[in-house]
């Protein structure tokens, strides 16, 4: 029986997190499913931020651990352009794989749509019986470092002989990106949304300004009135 393949990657910074899963969805096919792994804190949101971000969908959609249990994002293949599904699936909030018929578990897995959970720990490996998923662990290396293992299925892979600093720019992402000031994903300076990676998350720091959360650090002088003539 043909073993499955592992990998293991040490990322310096959320960007290189980001990026390691960019470089994954190039690898990724209709009717995958790719499990996360790791403790609160760990990056597995913003590895499926990568994810999302290379295949077309808007990287500030994809949420931590929240309310909703599963969200469909339509986005398409990095390579083909071919339409894709993308099911992301949260299951911090789940009890176990008895909650799993609140998700539709039987018509997610049916090979139509690339599905992305995390805290697939916690639902456990019954119901992933028949499946040969892409399994990420994340686990803390340092203050700002991951230790990042994937696991592919038999006759998959890839080449890891760059780093993932390394690794091809994004539409997103440049030697001169800075990380949004909302939800920190990597923006190149060029972008219709810039310094935000998106519409929401401009609005999301716009609110932030009409809900009184920041404030200006200095009196105000007769010259900043002058200005705003």
């Amino acid at each position: 029986m043909t073993a499955r393949v592992s990998h293991s990657v040490v990322t310096e910074s959320e960007e290189q997190t980001i990026d390691l899963g960019r470089r994954l969805a190039a690898t990724l096919r209709i009717g995958d499913v790719v499990t996360l792994t790791g403790e609160l804190g760990s990056g597995k949101t913003r590895f499926t931020r990568g994810i999302a971000q290379a295949l077309g969908v808007d990287p500030g959609a994809v949420a931590s651990p929240t309310f909703v249990l599963a969200t469909r994002h339509e986005g398409r293949m990095p390579e083909s352009g071919a339409a894709a599904t993308l099911v992301h699936i949260d299951a911090y909030r789940l009890r176990g794989p008895e909650d799993l018929p609140l998700l539709g578990w039987d018509r997610l897995l049916d090979g139509s749509s690339i599905v992305i959970i995390e805290w697939a720990d916690r639902i456990g490996a019954e119901p992933l019986a028949g499946v040969e998923p892409i399994s990420v662990h994340l686990e803390h290396a340092g203050p700002e470092s991951r230790r990042i293992g994937i696991s592919f299925p038999p006759g998959r892979g890839w080449s890891l002989e760059k780093s993932p600093a390394a690794a091809p720019a994004s539409a997103h992402a440049g030697e001169s990106s800075r990380p949004c000031p909302t939800c920190r994903t990597p923006v190149d300076p060029s972008s219709a949304n810039a310094p935000f990676c998106c519409e929401r998350c401009r609005l999301i720091d716009l609110g932030k300004w009409l809900g009184g959360e920041y404030r200006v650090s200095r009196p105000m002088r007769p010259s900043d009135a002058d200005e705003s003539a």
